[in-house]
């Protein structure tokens, strides 16, 4: 199109906002083609929230890494990496079920004990890393592995059977 603006990213919301079916599924694969010969990347440098219970904190990156000239697979074509730190209490109560209102305090007691069962179940597992006041974890995909804490996935899900 020649009314179409340079930036495939204008485009494509101009397209969005056009009401016009047929050209929106004749030209969004085009210009999402455009867009990934860019190598496109999303960063969160640093989400950080606090509680009570303590703080948590993430940082993520995702980019393209495939051949725009290529059809777009997901599973080989994107890059990841995750990393999640969160205190101890914050994730035990975030997992803990909720009381309500008058419950007995001996099944608290039991919902926590298997709330923490459970986290040392993931830390045995490998799939949370436990310093004693924060709980982490470090996930990373890249063509289509996922590795935990580095080590693959398949590897760290088969050691919590």
């Amino acid at each position: 199109h020649d009314d179409w603006p340079a930036d495939p990213w204008l485009a494509l919301q101009r397209l969005a906002f056009s009401n016009n079916r047929d050209e929106m599924l004749s030209e969004t694969p085009k210009l999402m083609q455009q867009m990934l010969t860019r190598q496109p990347e999303i960063e969160i440098k640093r989400l950080r929230f606090r509680t009570a219970d303590g703080e948590a904190t993430a940082t993520a990156l995702i980019s393209y890494a495939g051949d725009a000239t290529k059809p777009f697979n997901p599973m080989t074509d994107l890059k990841g990496q995750l990393q999640l730190n969160a205190a101890k209490p914050l994730v035990l109560n975030l997992m803990a079920p909720k009381a309500k209102g008058d419950q007995d305090p001996q099944m608290l007691m039991q919902a926590k004990a298997m709330t923490e069962q459970q986290v040392a179940s993931l830390v045995r597992a490998g799939m949370l890393v436990d310093d004693g006041k924060t709980l982490s974890a470090k996930a990373a995909v890249d063509d289509g592995k996922v590795m935990v804490n580095d080590k693959p996935l398949e590897e760290r899900l088969s050691a919590m059977r």
